[in-house]
């Protein structure tokens, strides 16, 4: 004995053993998911403050650029306006005929010490003039290349009358190492130049502008009009970024992209950086606060983990388990748990064990009512032009009403409808004795009015709940159409005719059944003509409620009948039936809904 029921005790350890595992395993997996979402979420944050982080070192890129164009727009404006001295000079010398340009000298000099942008000033005059600071009558293919270009000037500031400073490309003089600045040099706009003032700008400075003005990522350069570099920086720029619109930074090949025309000269500043560089300073940089709040994080999950594991996974695990134990051996003590949880699992243990004898009830409730709605006819008899069918909904589990209908012999049908008082489980066994009891005396030939009497002597006697039952029963020879009937108590059934009128069977006003013994019951028959149908139903029907509490009432039955004055036996049932809940509508159905419906087709059918 001792070894069998350590083997039987085997298994179910084992299952045991199991569904806690199973338990842990859901359980482990749902903190894993937790923490995934977390790091999902921690990287979405990562991503979002990353990419605020690089739209706000854009704003600052162009800032800075802006700030950059607005320096080399006033080193080029301020060179402008100091020319103004120098073609004044240029002027006078021109008017006065000076053979010494002792003035136009001095302001050469003082112009070149003033503006350290100036590489080179040179004049050449109408008549071989040639006056250059610093000199460069040492370079003596420099003299022939300026006279060169100051001749086709000249002819350029003629022509168009042009009063300006006229800036020139590096194409445009391909030997120079400088970009250069050409004025006209005249006594008034109506008259031809008398010389040329050619400027060459030191590269140099303008290098040096650059690296001052130099960027923690990326490098500038500056164009001319022909896209030439006037200063050193950057290597991999295309011309095509320039098709690019201007002022704004752009994302091109790993590169970010930034450009703008100056407003004083025809030069262009370009800004190069690369984009990856720029994402790992800002990612570095944001990367202490969020490894923080990584390890945060996870510290976080594992103290949640340990602690709902030690106060709520583990406890529950052992309250399933006791409850099981408790369900197959009844027992009522509480095994190691912690003790703040023992009444709380002897409450939920009750509750448990509660809705387990409930679900049991209910189970048989449903059985019960699956074997009451067995006993009812279920298939629509139909013999010698008479068609005969039935429906039954309980308001509850088991109802309380019931309807018959049977072969007594080849030529007489028994038809029964009953409402038992009350609801529930006692309405249910009531009906199926009383439906018993009926059938069996009605059976053995006994007429209706004598059934109905032995019926309710059988039911009183042994009748402790005190209910009673409403009944209408009757046998329909078939050959001559006509039933003899007897009424317990009950709703007097319709007769439909085919003009679509409707009328009660007459009643006697006779006492139910179960309550009084030695009662006497009347009897009487009616006959059936052509397209006559009897239409029984009990209470349910007509005393069905709508949402604002009206009743359904008989006149709206008697009118749903009418409608179906040309309808089989099933389509009445179902008319009417579908009429009351129409009616009701959404509200709670308050009572068993009952009927039965015996047609009679024409005999030449």
């Amino acid at each position: 004995m001792t070894n069998s029921s350590s083997q039987q005790n085997q298994p179910e350890g084992k299952a045991e053993q199991s569904g806690r595992f199973s338990f842990y395993k859901r359980y482990r997996v749902i903190i894993g998911v937790t923490y995934a979402v977390l790091l999902t979420l921690t990287g979405g944050f990562f991503a979002f403050d990353l990419n605020r982080s690089m739209n706000h070192e854009y704003g600052v890129i162009k800032d800075r650029l802006q700030a950059h164009i607005l320096i080399l727009d006033a080193l080029t404006s301020g060179l402008a306006d100091r020319l103004a001295d120098l073609e004044a000079a240029s002027e006078n010398m021109i008017l006065s005929n000076e053979t010494k340009p002792t003035a136009f000298l001095s302001t050469f000099d003082r112009l070149r010490r003033e503006l350290p942008m100036i590489n080179r000033l040179t004049f050449i005059g109408g008549i071989g003039e040639h006056v250059t600071q610093p000199p460069a009558n040492a370079d003596p293919e420099f003299l022939k290349r300026t006279e060169e270009l100051a001749s086709k000037l000249k002819g350029i500031f003629s022509q168009h009358k042009i009063d300006h400073p006229i800036w020139l490309a590096k194409s445009d003089f391909p030997k120079a190492n400088d970009p250069i600045m050409a004025v006209s040099v005249r006594a008034s706009t109506d008259v031809p130049p008398a010389g040329v003032l050619l400027l060459e700008l030191s590269s140099r400075y303008l290098n040096q502008v650059n690296s001052d003005l130099a960027y923690p990522l990326g490098q500038t350069m500056i164009l001319d009009q022909a896209e030439t570099p006037l200063s050193e920086g950057l290597e991999q720029f295309l011309p095509e970024y320039l098709d690019l619109a201007p002022r704004q930074v752009h994302s091109v090949n790993g590169q970010l992209l930034y450009w703008q025309a100056l407003e004083e000269a025809p030069w262009t500043l370009i800004y190069l950086a690369d984009k990856d560089s720029l994402i790992l300073r800002l990612s570095a940089a944001l990367a202490p606060q969020y490894s923080l709040l990584l390890v945060m994080l996870t510290l976080m999950m594992l103290v949640a983990n340990h602690l709902t594991r030690h106060e709520f996974v583990d406890p529950a695990t052992k309250l399933v388990s006791h409850i099981q134990q408790s369900g197959e051996s009844h027992r009522n003590y509480i095994s190691d748990i912690p003790p703040a949880w023992a009444p709380w699992f002897g409450t939920v243990t009750r509750l448990f064990r509660d809705n387990a004898d409930l679900a049991r009830v209910r189970q048989e409730l449903q059985l019960a009512r699956d074997m009451q709605a067995s006993i009812l006819p279920r298939d629509t008899i139909s013999r010698n032009g008479m068609t005969v069918c039935g429906y039954m909904e309980p308001a509850k589990e088991i109802g309380g009403d019931f309807y018959d209908y049977f072969d007594i012999d080849e030529d007489h049908i028994g038809v029964v409808i009953a409402d038992v008082s009350g609801k529930g489980v006692p309405a249910g066994l009531f009906m199926m004795v009383s439906r018993t009891l009926l059938k069996a005396t009605l059976m053995a030939g006994v007429e209706p009015a004598a059934c109905l009497k032995r019926v309710n002597d059988l039911l009183e006697e042994q009748n402790d709940m005190s209910a009673f039952v409403t009944v209408f029963l009757g046998i329909i020879d078939l050959k001559q159409r006509r039933m003899t009937y007897a009424n317990g108590g009950h709703n007097p059934p319709y007769i439909l005719k085919p003009d679509g009128s409707v009328s009660a069977i007459p009643s006697f006003g006779d006492l139910v059944l179960g309550m009084m013994p030695d009662m006497d019951y009347s009897q009487a028959s009616v006959d059936f003509g052509d397209g006559h149908s009897l239409f029984l139903y009990t209470d349910g029907l007509t005393e069905a409620f709508n949402l604002e509490k009206e009743e359904f009432g008989e006149d709206r039955l008697m009118s749903a009948l009418s409608s179906q004055k040309e309808a089989c036996a099933e389509d009445i049932v179902r008319a009417c039936v579908q009429a009351v809940k129409d009616f009701a509508a959404n509200a709670e159905q308050s009572d068993d809904i009952t009927c039965m419906t015996a047609h009679f087709k024409d005999k030449a059918e």
